[in-house]
């Protein structure tokens, strides 16, 4: 690509036309309906040989451009949502040049498997004028869906209207939506994952103080506590809404700060400038054309997952079935099979996997297909089949926490594949909601899942499962119903009383936040350890006042 001409630029969906138009390129727009497209006869029937396509891939309107890989100009995909899009998107990225990711804490998830890492492309904002704090009508407010599908947002919302009257508006048309924040003084964002979201852009660009989720790449983008502000749970939100209402001035300040970096740095035009530099440095897709088929349909194949196009579940297995000497498409077979309820073939597919381990190297040599097909067996009712597999990869495995015991239970399967699963990296799949009764388990999260759904009672899974997904934000209802049944067979141990805490105060559940942080303190005094208690209070909540320097909020 020579930057020192125009170029002819093809958008399939996405903002960036005018901005690139305005750079001098000739641009072709297309929006085609949800659903796989051709991409070659959509860009033969407008007569238009593009430089560079570039797919923006979001929420809502699902787009798959078929042949993306065979095009002979350079390719992007820019993934917005993904966040939750990633468990697919990872395998459609790999028939592109180069990937672009709104969230750069995930970028490396492209990077798997030979596929090139993703350049960060954050989301923008839009210029507007900034109005004066004084003229503006409300002190707090936030427009964003609400629904039984949102309980944590249902727990946020009510938080902000009980603490801080905020007014509270869902699902909004953009400009009104934009009015509104222009009418506000504070914008509290909350982020299903903790992640940068279009909201902390809008507030922004509306001249609001946004209190957004704290993350590591924000400061690469505001700078906090000077242009924008940050919060760690619902006490601290609330405690910084507080202290914001009692000084306007400052808010403002920081609000005008903020205004005044998004219009110099987080503008359309500089994302679409900085689109066409990184596109200068794409490290270039896949050459072999088999393998490009392959990370398509495994694309198509996680859409499937989720409950969309379903008629193209033949189409994905033939073409699978073709390269079955691979892992990835043996797995994806066995998901695929499964998802359809067809038990003789995962058993059969098992069975030849099992072989080929035991008699040495061949499919058998990728733990995540080991792991796969063991997990298939199990669910197809083929236990014995399931520890086969197992010892035809890993000889001599031993159930965890068993003192050297062999593999005999459903339990001991889910649990030794739960830590291998962790072992390649693969712990959770934002944004899959995983059902046991049709899916085969892909991550430690989902296998301990698939073992809890088995064995409910058992503790050792719930608190595997629990520190599994302690790490990650947007998991916390799910915590809260394990910590909470961990709780009561163990009643006297205060750090399941503080985890539940800070699990509480995550989900702005502050009064029950606070509630259990005075049982927390009251049993560690009741152990003798106080002390252990202060430590581990402040490790886990540093934004939280010790009891007396002020109010809980």
């Amino acid at each position: 690509m020579s930057p020192s001409r125009p170029l002819r630029i093809c958008l399939v969906d996405g903002p960036l036309g005018p901005h690139l138009t305005r750079l001098g390129h000739e641009v072709l727009e297309l929006r085609p309906a949800q659903g796989v497209h051709d991409i070659a006869a959509l860009l033969a029937r407008h007569a238009f040989v593009p430089d560079i396509l570039l797919h923006t891939e979001q929420l809502g309107r699902r787009v798959i451009l078929r042949g993306v890989e065979n095009l002979p100009c350079q390719t992007a995909l820019w993934s917005v949502d993904t966040h939750v899009n990633a468990h697919w998107q990872v395998r459609y990225g790999e028939l592109f040049d180069a990937v672009f990711t709104t969230q750069r804490d995930m970028a490396p998830l492209f990077s798997r498997n030979g596929a090139p890492a993703a350049f960060w492309l954050p989301w923008f904002g839009v210029k507007r004028p900034f109005a004066p704090f004084a003229r503006r009508g409300l002190d707090v407010g936030f427009v964003g869906r609400l629904g039984p599908g949102r309980p944590v947002r249902g727990h946020f919302v009510e938080l902000l209207r009980s603490r801080c009257a905020a007014r509270i508006e869902s699902e909004l048309p953009a400009q009104r939506m934009l009015e509104l924040y222009a009418d506000t003084r504070l914008a509290p964002n909350e982020a299903l994952w903790g992640e940068i979201n279009f909201r902390l852009f809008e507030t922004v660009s509306a001249g609001c103080l946004c209190l957004t989720p704290a993350a590591r790449e924000l400061g690469e983008l505001f700078d906090v506590g000077r242009e924008v502000e940050i919060y760690e749970s619902g006490y601290d939100l609330v405690e910084k809404l507080r202290f914001y209402q009692a000084r306007p001035r400052q808010a403002e300040s920081l609000a005008l700060a903020g205004h005044a970096a998004l219009a110099a740095r987080h503008l359309a035009g500089h994302r679409a400038e900085a689109f066409l530099s990184a596109m200068r440095d794409a490290p270039g897709r896949m050459a072999d054309p088999g393998r490009a088929r392959l990370a398509f349909h495994l694309a198509l194949l996680g859409l499937v997952e989720t409950g969309l196009f379903p008629h193209l579940a033949p189409e994905v297995e033939a073409c699978l079935s073709r390269r079955a000497d691979d892992p990835r498409a043996a797995g994806g077979l066995l998901r695929l099979w499964r998802l359809a309820g067809r038990s003789a073939p995962i058993v059969e597919m098992c069975k030849a996997v099992a072989a080929r381990g035991q008699a040495g190297p061949g499919l058998a040599v990728d733990p995540r297909l080991a792991a796969t097909a063991s997990l298939a067996a199990l669910l197809a009712g083929g236990l014995p089949l399931a520890r086969v597999l197992l010892e035809s990869f890993w000889p001599g495995s031993r159930a965890p926490g068993s003192r050297g015991r062999p593999l005999k239970t459903s339990r001991d399967i889910c649990l030794f594949c739960a830590g291998r699963l962790r072992e390649a990296g693969d712990v959770l799949r934002r944004g899959f909601v995983f059902d046991a009764a049709r899916h085969i388990p892909q991550t430690a999260v989902e296998v301990l899942i698939l073992a809890h759904a088995l064995c409910p009672e058992d503790l050792a899974v719930i608190r595997s499962l629990e520190a599994s997904l302690s790490p990650y934000r947007g998991v916390e209802q799910v915590r809260l119903g394990l910590l909470s049944t961990l709780s009561l067979h163990d009643r006297a141990n205060w750090r399941l009383a503080l985890k539940l805490a800070l699990v509480n105060f995550r989900m702005f559940r502050v009064d029950q936040g606070g509630e259990e942080l005075a049982l927390a303190r009251d049993l560690a005094r009741q152990a003798g350890e106080e002390g252990r208690f202060s430590a581990m209070r402040r490790q886990l909540m540093p934004w939280l006042a010790p009891p007396g320097e002020k109010g809980r909020g």
